[in-house]
Parts: C-alpha cells; structure tokens; sequence
C-alpha cells in the first residue's frame, strides 16, 4: 500500500533557527549570512552523525561555530527556486533571497521560513515526486505570493 507523510515547521521564530543555514542544509550549499558572517557550507556534508557530533563539540566547549564544513552530502535529489513573477530576478540566486528575507525582518522572533518535509510513495519515480512536490508548492506558495 502507498502511503506518504508529511510535516510543516517554521523556521526561525524564538528557537533562532536561520532560514539561511536553513537552506544551506537543506540544498547542500554553501551560503553566508550577511547579517552576522556566519557561512553554512554543506557542500560537503557526511551525514547527521558528524553533524551532531560538531554540534555536540560546540556545545560541550562553549564555542560558537562560526563556520560549518561538512563532507559529502547525500541525499539530495532535486532543488530548485520557484519565485511569484512580482519576486525581483535577482531572488533566483538562493544566497541572496535568504539574506534579503533575513533583513526584512527584525523582530527576534520572527519566522522567516517554513521546512516542509514530504515522503512519498517509492511506487512514484522520482519525476513524478518532483512534479508532485512542484505542483503542491506552487499552489500553496508561490501563487499566494511567497518565494519557495
């Protein structure tokens, strides 16, 4: 039987989670976040073990890491930028769409993204997962105004 599961978080908000590393993790890119310097590089990424085990380093010294590189990122099949045609063109570069959306807002707790975790059938090829995923984006985002 094909089944699918789903999960929508916000991104940023009071747990000071920034979108920028955010889709830096999420794209495997390496991208720096203006506002503070800190770069995200997960061009390079291993897996979730390194990743908790830096994490855990960080925090069992006290050090904030200002720069993570990972090894080898896996996992990524597709990912893509899709704009509502008022977005200004420079937004089709990740890097500067996520730091623009990180400057418009000031608040503290403000929630600049949302994660959308989506499982699909393995029944499905993976074009008809991505157009799947496209179509649900496009409906529920980028034609109510918001870049995805």
């Amino acid at each position: 039987m094909a089944i699918y599961y789903m999960d929508v978080k916000i991104i940023g908000g009071n747990k000071g989670r920034s979108s920028i590393g955010a889709a830096a993790y999420r794209t495997g890119e390496k991208l720096r976040n203006e506002h503070n310097n800190i770069t995200h590089d997960y061009t390079k990424r291993r897996g979730a073990n390194l990743r908790s085990a830096i994490s855990a380093s960080a925090y069992r010294t006290g050090q904030k890491l200002s720069s993570h590189d990972f090894t080898h990122k896996s996992g990524i099949v597709h990912n893509e930028i899709m704009l509502p045609s008022h977005a200004p063109v420079t937004f089709h570069d990740r890097s500067t769409l996520w730091n623009s959306v990180e400057q418009s807002e000031r608040s503290h707790n403000a929630r600049t993204g949302r994660e959308v975790v989506i499982a699909l059938p393995n029944e499905l090829t993976p074009e008809q997962q991505i157009a799947i995923v496209r179509d649900y984006a496009q409906r529920n985002f980028v034609d109510r105004g918001m870049c995805e």
